[in-house]
């Protein structure tokens, strides 16, 4: 077998480890110690299989080869993704409002971040008796800070993830 072959079957071996691990081993009985580092070891081994993978040769028109069309084309996809991205992502939220009863994590979030933009700072941390009965925001500064523009902004924090994206 060539040496792409190999390749190509370890990559394929390391992904289905990677998947079962993530999946069925959980509830096979075997212990959760076995199946995350078996986890962990399917994705070092995909990571690493990237460093080996052949460059493929461009058999693209002369005209698709040339440096300024690239970029264009690069723009345009990059501009057609952008407006998929933006039309999934709207559906999606429309569909699954921010409910803390779902996942707390948007709201702990946004109650942060209103606590910083009201002045009170020595509050951030404190309890937020509006979910879970009083839920202790774990976050760090760098982990909801990011979400700040939106919320001032009165716009869905989730949109700040779509924009990082």
């Amino acid at each position: 077998m060539t040496e792409p072959g190999k390749i190509k079957w370890a990559f394929l071996i390391a992904c289905a480890m990677e998947t079962l691990s993530a999946s069925w081993l959980l509830i096979s009985g075997i212990p959760p110690v076995i199946v995350s580092i078996l986890h962990v070891l399917s994705g070092l081994i995909i990571a690493a299989l990237f460093l080996f993978i052949p460059l493929a040769q461009s058999s693209a028109p002369a005209m698709l080869r040339d440096g300024h069309m690239q970029v264009a084309m690069k723009w345009m996809m990059l501009i057609v993704t952008a407006i998929i991205f933006f039309v999934a992502s709207k559906s999606i939220f429309a569909e699954n409002p921010v409910d803390y009863r779902n996942a707390d994590m948007i709201p702990v979030i946004r109650t942060m971040n209103e606590r910083v933009l009201h002045g009170n700072l020595g509050q951030v941390y404190s309890g937020i008796p509006e979910i879970w009965n009083g839920s202790q925001p774990i976050y760090l500064p760098f982990m909801w800070l990011p979400f700040l523009p939106a919320v001032f902004m009165h716009i869905d924090p989730r949109w700040t993830t779509v924009v990082a994206l």
